[in-house]
């Protein structure tokens, strides 16, 4: 049997034996190959899944900048809201409550320093916006007192007994009314200046966390810029508004507002 199985061996054609040997020696590098092979595709893999989680992790610190950014433009805005009486407290509170929840987002994702730029912020918006609704609170109370010796006054006029002191302290209490609403509104406005300036110093940080290109000297300028102009101008506005509740000519009085 065995001698029968080495003289089939025998039979072998040379070529055949050399084809064996060739793919026997071949083996090992083959099994190398897909080894390799196998290692390469684990770590694309890996990076694949990495650069996918680092994509997602982006677009989730997009959306989350992008809201918080709306939300400070809003809550600056709110401010200015605070010098409208007419505008409802539950209007301005809800607006408050929304946009700082959205705002509180960041310190999901944000780095240490855009935490605290975000935080600077939020402080002292918290801070302005509590004197602003205090002394809001106080100017509308002085308004519903105006209102309701106005009304009286319209009673007394209707049963023709008409008291000159009572349209006297009116005036006078509406005059005090709207001198505070203007006092108000300049509070508002120069807070609302100083905002925007801390809004773009965590803008700055944000994009810097990004790893956008940022001037931030020039981007902090700008906004320090665009903020002195707009309280430049509307105090010049509310100049005038005063210098007619005075009784005097705006056109006549000469004021320098920076450009």
């Amino acid at each position: 049997m065995a001698q029968d199985i080495f003289t089939l061996l025998a039979k072998i054609p040379p070529s055949i034996w050399g084809t064996v040997v060739g793919a026997g020696l071949s083996l090992p590098a083959l099994v190398l190959s897909l080894r390799h092979a196998r290692q390469l595709q684990a770590a694309q893999f890996a990076h694949d899944a990495k650069e996918r989680a680092r994509e997602r992790e982006l677009s989730w610190k997009r959306d989350i900048y992008s809201a918080a950014a709306e939300s400070a433009t809003r809550l600056c805005a709110l401010l200015t809201l605070t010098a409208n009486i007419e505008a409802s407290d539950k209007d301005l509170s809800l607006i408050c409550t929304e946009e700082n929840a959205k705002l509180s987002k960041v310190n999901l994702i944000a780095n240490s320093e855009t935490i605290q730029a975000v935080q600077a912020f939020s402080e002292e918006f918290a801070k302005v916006y509590l004197q602003l609704t205090i002394d809001r609170a106080i100017l509308k109370s002085e308004d519903d007192q105006a209102n309701r010796l106005g009304e009286s006054i319209k009673t007394v006029e209707g049963s023709g007994q008409a008291d000159p002191k009572m349209v006297i302290q009116h005036a006078a209490l509406k005059l005090r009314v709207l001198q505070k609403r203007l006092a108000l509104g300049r509070a508002a406005v120069e807070s609302g200046g100083l905002l925007a300036e801390l809004a773009s110093r965590a803008l700055v940080s944000v994009r810097q966390e990004m790893g956008f290109s940022t001037n931030s000297e020039a981007m902090l300028r700008a906004s320090r810029e665009t903020a002195n102009r707009m309280i430049a101008a509307a105090n010049a506005s509310l100049d005038k508004v005063n210098l007619i509740l005075e009784g005097k000519d705006p056109d006549n009085e000469v004021k320098d507002v920076p450009v």
